[in-house]
């Protein structure tokens, strides 16, 4: 069973799942791959404050329309060349770019 639920990612692997099909994956990769191996090696409490270092940041991916957010990230993080999407979407909010700009720079810094 996989998820496709971000923000249900950590909740579906404690009850089961094999794993999950993820947009804020292809921003935290190592780090889902690090929960998803903590869980399986039932050591909950250490996935559980990986997964805490997540939670706040994946609704910030889904605040405005998908895949705005995400794309914004992956063209910050230098993955892809331009954050432009297909019309009717253009582009994210100031505010909410400022607040995902300052989680990528935190979690290019932080300790895993």
């Amino acid at each position: 069973m996989l998820t496709g639920e971000d923000a249900l990612y950590f909740t579906m692997m404690c009850n089961g799942a094999d794993g999950g099909i993820l947009a804020a994956a292809h921003l935290a990769t190592e780090r889902f791959v690090e929960i998803a191996r903590l869980i399986a090696a039932n050591d909950h409490v250490a996935a559980r404050k990986l997964w805490s270092s997540l939670q706040g940041f994946v609704p910030k991916l889904f605040q405005e329309a998908n895949p705005m957010p995400i794309k914004h990230c992956l063209w910050r993080q230098g993955l892809i060349a331009s954050p432009e999407c297909r019309l009717p979407l253009s582009s994210i909010s100031d505010g909410l770019a400022q607040e995902l700009d300052h989680w990528l720079a935190k979690a290019t810094t932080e300790p895993r």
